[in-house]
């Protein structure tokens, strides 16, 4: 990023923010929620434009479109793959070994399963 373009950016959004606040202070005071006025249609369609755009730029921001990637998994980083990795190497080795119910490798298994399903 180029220097002041940080600025330009957080310049860009708090604008936003205040036109959004506009919008929302200028909406329809009245409760009725069949209301017919048009001025209040368009402002109430606009705010739900706004809406959707600013929630597809999110996405696009933290969802990458990697060739390499068959899907995103937001959160997913070095450190879980790491540990997923370990994970299915034990899982299938507990497999191989035809499910022991009891022992060294259901004592693998079960503190594996335990130490992934901690957040």
């Amino acid at each position: 990023m180029k220097a002041g373009q940080g600025l330009k950016k957080s310049l860009a959004t708090q604008k936003r923010r205040r036109k959004m606040t506009h919008i929302h202070t200028n909406m329809c005071k009245n409760p009725n929620p069949m209301c017919k006025n048009q001025k209040h249609i368009d402002m109430l369609e606009k705010f739900y434009n706004n809406i959707v755009e600013s929630l597809k730029r999110a996405a696009s921001e933290v969802l990458t479109n990697s060739p390499k990637q068959k899907h995103n998994a937001p959160g997913w980083n070095k450190d879980v793959r790491e540990k997923h990795k370990a994970a299915r190497q034990a899982y299938l080795y507990w497999i191989d070994n035809h499910k022991p119910k009891s022992g060294p490798l259901f004592d693998i298994m079960k503190n594996v399963k335990k130490s992934s399903n901690m957040h």
